[in-house]
């Protein structure tokens, strides 16, 4: 096999990788002003719904008239329409994934994995949590109530801990555009709940309005923060356009939208309806679905009782606060969850209408690239020769109402524009794709100045690739693309190359069975990264995939830091390595890999790199130790490193038997402690496990 073929130079410019906060950027940007925008002002541009012209894929739901889901159509049961024009349906299948329920929600992990892959990348529900986290109402003293802030946490707790399966995936946005609230596409519940307890309200801008109850008086302000509330979810919207083929929902928790939208005459209810429209647009093309969940609950609040309860609490100002929730919401096809206390059947609910659906799959007869939107309909067909329509009667289509086709631009050039173009598409998917198997890990260790060199890890599913048989040869190549991209997007660093297989039928089976690896480095700075691995058959073949990695990278210059853990063992070594990292066979003795299941006849060999940069003398312990699920620790291992010279990097490598551990789950922790300081020790822990022995 040809070795890998790679350019170590960073890909420049700002990455085409999806990521959410280009929504939060949008948010923020929006947030800057306190008024919406003047009437008649231009609707954003709107985004389109696929790659390219060839195909065009609906994902729809039909009720029968008790609102069941039908399960039992095929393919000549459905007419479909763009423009009022027939197009033959291509393809066609039925999506039916099994209900979140207690049975199938896993508990949350001791410890968040270290690696992650695109296995199942196809399957499971995907959702976007929005937490409404604009300005709360203030008490006489002019502070924030925090009324909703722990009811809010709760809920959202509420549906990933118990509706959350372990193949869905969910990202996190709060509606002020919070960078630190945001969360990619994952199905780590960990980081989510993680992110949902630093949930708090009292951010972002909003407006005030004057309005004048029945028989109360004077006016009251009353906050509006629709036009906010549509900025965000039209960005979400907009973001989730570039994932083809799947249902994916919006929950929103939010106890209102607008005040003005119904029998308030006033000078906003105009551009409040504009807002709307925009967000329902773009809702529409993406082919997204609202739901929003009302942490209000069912109202306590008395008439004439303003002083005492939030003016929002009022029964005569319920009906219009809830009633803006239902009608976004049901304009989109989902709900609103509003006077009630029972989240947990509307989370079912929601769970419900995002597991069973069709995919109807067509090539469009208008070819034309003019960004044009185009109006799609579903009809369910009635049986040739019928007579009636029978159990096709009363039949309710819910589907995407058109999509914008993609017109050529002259956009500016973006790293992912340097890349081949099926890396480059599958660098702007918003979640992993699925069909060329890949597995990623990334390690950060302390590199050069302030930089830490970052060791990235890819193993590849070689069996999923088109190898040629060519005089006894079997003949294959795979396109990879590897960027590291900042906060806002930017490419801070990567690699892209190629690599080349000519093998013959016994290398061919090993490498088929075992893969194939990549190792590569990416200089880094401190914070946080999301690093995108791409990668496709060469050939032109259908295999290809993609991972995202969300990676932090530590500030090394500190008394005593750690840098990431790297894991090897003794069967993984017969795996085929090509790349450009060679610093292992040096400090490991192996070649690290991203598996973490091990027989139990393995060896694994882990190695650390310990940075203790006070200039003292003293000594530092490090305690290596594996414990199983149950907490008893089943192998323990120690380390004494004594600082007297100018040494700051001291390399830990530990051999752990697997041979007596029984199968199951367990936590493999390095932890540092130095005599110079009274400080907690430093750790840093990753899952693996250990299967039986094959018989």
């Amino acid at each position: 096999m040809r070795p890998l073929t790679a350019w170590r130079r960073p890909l420049v410019g700002r990455c085409a990788c999806a990521t959410l906060v280009a929504a939060t950027v949008a948010i923020a940007a929006a947030q800057q002003a306190s008024q919406p925008p003047a009437s008649g002002q231009n609707p954003p541009s709107r985004p389109t719904f696929r790659t390219g012209t060839d195909a065009v894929v609906v994902d729809l739901r039909v009720l029968d008239r008790d609102g069941k889901f039908v399960g039992d159509l095929t393919k000549d049961d459905f007419r479909i329409f763009e423009d009022d024009e027939e197009q033959a349906i291509a393809t066609f299948s039925l999506v039916n994934m099994p209900l979140a329920s207690t049975a199938t929600v896993s508990a949350t992990p001791r410890v968040a994995p270290d690696v992650v892959s695109n296995a199942r990348a196809d399957e499971g529900r995907l959702y976007v949590i929005v937490l409404d986290d604009l300005e709360e109402e203030k008490d006489d003293s002019g502070t924030y109530q925090g009324l909703r802030s722990v009811t809010v946490r709760a809920i959202a707790r509420d549906f990933v801990e118990h509706h959350f399966a372990d193949t869905d995936r969910a990202a996190l946005i709060t509606t002020s555009g919070r960078r630190n609230m945001t969360v990619q596409f994952t199905n780590d519940r960990r980081r989510l709940l993680e992110a949902i307890d630093r949930f708090q309200g009292g951010f972002g801008q909003i407006n005030y309005l004057c309005v004048a109850p029945p028989g109360i008086g004077p006016c009251v302000m009353v906050r509006d923060n629709l036009h906010s509330v549509m900025v965000s979810l039209r960005s979400v919207a907009e973001w989730l356009a570039a994932i083809d083929g799947r249902r994916k929902a919006i929950v929103l928790v939010s106890d209102r939208l607008g005040r003005t939208m119904k029998d308030m005459n006033i000078d906003l209810a105009t551009q409040e309806a504009a807002d709307v429209a925009h967000f329902l647009e773009a809702a529409a093309r993406a082919n997204v679905t609202l739901y929003a969940i009302d942490p209000v609950g069912l109202p306590t609040g008395k008439p004439g009782n303003i002083k005492t309860l939030p003016l929002d609490d009022h029964a005569w100002l319920d009906l219009d606060r809830t009633k803006s929730l239902e009608v976004v919401a049901e304009a989109t096809g989902g709900f609103a969850a509003v006077h009630t206390n029972d989240y947990a059947a509307e989370f079912d609910r929601v769970v419900e209408a995002n597991s069973s659906y069709y995919l109807l799959g067509y090539t469009p007869s208008n070819t034309q690239q003019d960004g044009k939107f185009r109006k799609i309909r579903v009809e369910v067909r009635r049986p040739a020769g019928a007579t009636s329509l029978g159990r096709f009667a009363d039949l309710q289509v819910q589907a995407r109402s058109g999509y914008a086709s993609e017109k050529p631009s002259a956009s500016r050039t973006t790293a992912a524009d340097a890349l081949p173009p099926d890396l480059a598409d599958l660098m702007k998917s918003p979640v992993p794709v699925a069909g060329l198997s890949l597995s990623v890990a990334a390690v950060p260790f302390r590199g050069s100045g302030t930089t830490a060199s970052v060791a990235v890890i890819v193993e590849a599913r070689v069996s999923d690739l088109q190898l040629s048989n060519q005089d006894g040869r079997f003949n294959g190549a795979m396109n990879i693309a590897i960027v590291a991209a900042d906060l806002n997007g930017r490419t801070q660093g990567g690699e892209r190359g190629s690599l080349t297989m000519r093998l013959s039928q016994g290398r061919r089976d090993v490498v088929a069975a075992q893969g194939v690896r990549m190792l590569s480095t990416i200089d880094l700075k401190p914070g946080e990264y999301s690093v995108n691995v791409a990668a496709a058959d060469a050939t032109g073949e259908l295999a290809r995939g993609s991972v995202r990695y969300d990676l932090t990278v530590p500030d090394f210059s500190k008394p005593l830091t750690m840098s990431g853990i790297a894991l090897a063992s003794a069967a993984t070594t017969v795996i085929q390595t090509n790349g450009s990292d060679a610093r292992w066979k040096p400090s490991l003795g192996m070649t690290p890999t991203t598996v973490r299941s091990f027989g139990t006849d393995d060896e694994l060999r882990v190695f650390a790199e310990i940075y203790d940069n006070d200039r003292k003398a003293h000594s530092t312990m490090v305690t290596t130790t594996v414990a199983a699920a149950s907490g008893r620790t089943v192998f323990t291992s120690k380390q004494a490193l004594s600082r007297a010279t100018d040494q700051t990097t001291y390399p830990v490598v530990t051999s752990i038997p697997v041979i007596d551990m029984p199968p199951g789950e367990y936590v493999l922790s390095i932890e540092a402690q130095s005599s110079a300081t009274r400080d907690r020790p430093i750790s840093r822990q990753i899952p693996f496990s250990v299967r039986p022995k094959s018989i």
